[in-house]
C-alpha cells in the first residue's frame, strides 16, 4: 500500500528536501516528488494530486508555502504537514488558519517526521501500533521501528500478524504453526521456537510472551509495564 502513496515535498533547501526524502524512503514510501517554488509545486499538484504535502513556508519566488495551502486544489483537500522555522506566535497567526494536520519545527527531528507521516496516512493503510515504538502495516507487510523499516521474512510476517490479530491473548502453538506453515507441518518441533526467537531479536524480547506448554502472545501495553 505504501507503494501507492504519493508525497510531495515542497522545500527550497535541497539538502533538507533530500534528507526528508531519504528518511521517508527508509520507512517504505517510494512515490516521493519534490518542488522548490509555488509554480513548480502547483504544477505537480495539478498533474498528480499527492496524498500528502510536506510544506515549507519560504520558497523560491514571491509566493510562499502558505499561498500553496490556500490554493483551491489544496485547501481542505490535501493534508499538509508544515516544516517551518517560524516562532510560535507566527505559527498561530499565519499557519493555523490554513488548517494543517501537523507542523514540524526546524531543525527537523526525523523521529517526529516518521510519526507524523505514519499517523496522518494511517487511514489509507491498516497500521497497528504494537508498542515500544513499533507499528505494523498489514497492507504491505512492513514493520516500522524507531530507526526505520525492520526487515521481516515471510514466516516472521505470518507469525507476527497472527499474534497482532489476537493481541493480549495466548495463541496456541498449533494455530501459529498452521498460520505459518499451512498444511505442510514444520520440519521439527523446535521450528516455531526458533522463529519466535528470531522475531524477538527484531522486536524487544519481552514483547512476545511464552505461555509454556500452550503458545505465545503479544501482551497488551499495561502488561508490559
Amino acid at each position: 500500500m505504501k507503494n501507492s502513496i504519493k508525497i510531495l515535498i515542497v522545500e527550497d533547501d535541497v539538502v533538507v528536501a533530500m534528507g526528508i526524502k531519504s528518511e521517508l524512503q527508509k520507512i517504505g514510501y517510494k512515490r516521493i516528488d519534490m518542488a522548490n517554488s509555488h509554480h513548480t509545486a502547483m504544477r505537480k499538484i495539478q498533474e498528480d494530486a499527492p496524498d500528502l504535502i510536506l510544506l515549507d513556508i519560504s520558497l523560491k519566488g514571491k509566493k510562499t508555502g502558505i499561498d500553496i495551502a490556500y490554493e483551491e486544489e489544496v485547501f481542505d483537500k490535501i493534508p499538509i504537514i508544515y516544516i517551518t522555522g517560524l516562532e510560535e506566535s507566527q505559527i498561530e497567526k499565519e499557519i493555523l488558519p490554513t488548517r494543517p494536520k501537523y507542523y514540524l519545527i526546524k531543525p527537523i527531528r526525523y523521529k517526529e517526521l516518521r510519526v507524523a507521516v505514519s499517523l496522518l496516512l494511517s487511514d489509507k493503510m491498516k497500521i497497528v501500533d504494537i508498542g515500544y515504538n513499533f507499528s505494523y502495516d498489514f497492507a504491505d507487510g512492513t514493520l516500522l521501528g524507531a530507526r526505520g523499516l525492520v526487515h521481516l521474512g515471510k514466516k516472521e510476517r505470518f507469525l507476527l500478524e497472527r499474534l497482532i490479530e489476537q493481541k493480549g491473548e495466548t495463541v496456541s502453538t498449533s494455530i501459529l504453526e498452521a498460520k505459518v506453515w499451512g498444511s505442510k507441518p514444520p520440519k521439527s518441533e523446535s521450528s516455531l521456537r526458533t522463529l519466535v526467537g528470531n522475531l524477538r531479536k527484531k522486536l524487544k524480547p519481552k514483547m512476545i510472551v511464552n505461555d509454556v506448554g500452550f503458545g505465545y502472545k503479544l501482551p497488551l501495553p499495561k502488561e508490559l509495564s
